[in-house]
């Protein structure tokens, strides 16, 4: 079975429109643009790692979105805080 790679975008600017100000020919990019201390890898993984935490709070958990101030506090426990997906949940 070949590799699959479902969400993970990383790479190069290969054309630019006369009206795109934000990126650049050749610039690396993940749906963001990349600084040079990050690897492709690293960069590959942050969009579908955020995605997932997303969903984990606002749609299996239920929580309010970022900006809505909540009426109780509620305890949140994340196990494997130091995965990709854990770190997108502390952030």
């Amino acid at each position: 079975m070949g590799e699959r790679n479902e969400g993970e975008i990383a790479g190069f600017v290969h054309k630019v429109g006369s009206n795109v100000t934000e990126f650049h020919l050749g610039g690396r990019i993940a749906a963001f643009h990349i600084p040079n201390t990050t690897s492709f890898e690293e960069a590959a993984a942050i969009p579908l790692a955020a995605m997932t935490a997303a969903v984990a709070l606002y749609i299996r958990l239920g929580l309010r979105r970022r900006f809505t101030p909540a009426k109780k506090q509620l305890p949140l426990v994340v196990c494997g805080a130091a995965s990709a997906v854990g770190a997108m949940l502390c952030n």
